[in-house]
């Protein structure tokens, strides 16, 4: 997909400015009339193409536009009302590819916000994920210090009762005693009175450890319960952020499949506006072919061809800035019309020294590289435009011959698309 400068340029969805108006022209001098050329029949008359129902007709459409063009080149000995007719049928295919182009670039626009929303909510899941793992890692450390616990009372319990049987076993050793040693009688039954103190004590403890361990084991029931809860709901958010990462895997498949379908739109809207330059440069050579007066070559097809020539016009950034465009080679005509009236005249304040008209030049500079839309002349007019704003005329003077530079360049650009 084709990346516009982030310039305060007009966007391509804003309207664009209304182009200059062009002096009414006058009467054109009538050239010798040339022989007349056969009649094509009606049958010939290519029909005018249907607007492609998807972007991937768009590549059919526009071999149909080649051919039909090739057609035409044939059939440029043909009538005036012919080729007027096919000239006609270019432009009606010309606004179709626009509105297509329009159509898949706001397209775009919404799956990227969609792309966006989505991402949040992937983010906010993958939050409570980790909130719920964290609690869940809790809940089994309790768990474990539950079962610990309970380990160590089950040991003690098991204690006290070993001690119970040996106490039980020594009253009764003790009573047996007693009964043949009456005179001991009196020492036994403080000893039974001692261990049967202990007996008691041995059972209320072991009586309270029972307590604490039911105590333990509901507590560790509870845990549990809220153990396999935590694990439900950790199921079910990665089960909703399974869904919302397939979700986001379609969204960018769609969102590739559009920019592919956007650049291709864009070749074709370009290849078109080529066709229609071609057609009226093959024009332009059968005219003078015809007028016996010879033509004095420009001035402007004398300076050299820069380097990289599409970073200073390219025709596929100029649309977009432009917008819809009745005739590409009126529009191209008019633009190096302007741009060569400003250079030459910005050019004659500079000499002359003259900050009035150096400013209302550069000016119209700045208006003039904003509608070419050309990377190389990004800076200059950014440049130019700071300077216009605060009336440094003596930086625009300083810079003049950098500037013009840069302006005559993309005039030589222009005028070897418009004349090949």
């Amino acid at each position: 997909m084709l990346v516009v400068p982030d310039v305060a340029f007009t966007c391509l969805n804003e309207p664009a400015p209304p182009p200059p108006v062009p002096p009414a022209p006058g009467p054109k001098p009538k050239s010798p009339e040339p022989p007349a050329p056969p009649v094509v029949p009606a049958d010939n008359v290519l029909p005018a193409p249907p607007a492609p129902a998807n972007v991937g007709e768009l590549p059919v459409e526009l071999s149909d536009v080649e051919s039909r063009a090739s057609k035409q080149r044939e059939m440029l000995e043909g009538s005036e009302e012919q080729w007027t007719a096919h000239h006609k049928q270019i432009e009606e295919q010309k606004k179709q590819l626009q509105q297509a182009l329009i159509a898949a670039q706001e397209q775009n626009k919404s799956l990227q916000e969609k792309l966006q929303g989505n991402l949040s909510e992937l983010q906010h899941a993958e939050s409570q994920v980790s909130e719920t793992q964290s609690a869940e890692n809790k809940l089994q450390d309790e768990l474990n210090n539950a079962k610990a616990q309970q380990e160590e009372l089950e040991a003690r319990i098991k204690q006290q009762e070993q001690q119970e049987l040996a106490l039980k076993k020594q009253v009764e050793e003790q009573q047996a005693t007693l009964l043949g040693r009456e005179q001991s009688i009196q020492d036994m039954e403080q000893k039974q009175a001692q261990l049967l103190a202990q007996l008691e004590a041995v059972q209320q403890e072991y009586s309270q450890s029972k307590q604490s361990l039911s105590e333990q084991q509901n507590n560790q029931s509870g845990l549990a319960e809220q153990l396999a809860s935590l694990e439900n709901e950790l199921q079910s958010s990665k089960a909703q952020l399974d869904d919302k990462e397939q979700a986001l895997q379609k969204a960018q498949q769609q969102l590739q499949s559009n920019e592919a379908m956007l650049s291709e739109q864009e070749d074709a809207l370009v290849a078109a506006h080529k066709e229609e330059l071609h057609q009226a440069q093959e024009q332009m050579k059968t005219q003078k072919k015809e007028s016996a007066v010879p033509e004095q070559e420009s001035a402007i097809a004398k300076i050299p061809m820069p380097e990289n020539p599409s970073v200073w016009f390219d025709l596929l950034p100029y649309l977009q800035q432009q917008g819809q465009v009745d005739s590409l080679s009126t529009a191209l005509n008019q633009l190096i019309s302007e741009l060569e009236t400003v250079i030459v005249s910005t050019d004659n304040a500079v000499m002359q020294d003259d900050n009035g008209e150096i400013l209302r030049g550069a000016r119209k500079l700045v208006q003039s590289g904003k509608k070419v839309n050309a990377d190389a002349l990004f800076d200059v007019v950014s440049r130019l435009e700071v300077d216009c704003g605060s009336g440094m005329v003596d930086n625009i003077s300083i810079g003049w011959p950098n500037t013009k530079r840069a302006f005559s360049n993309t005039l030589r650009v222009i005028y070897e698309n418009l004349h090949g």
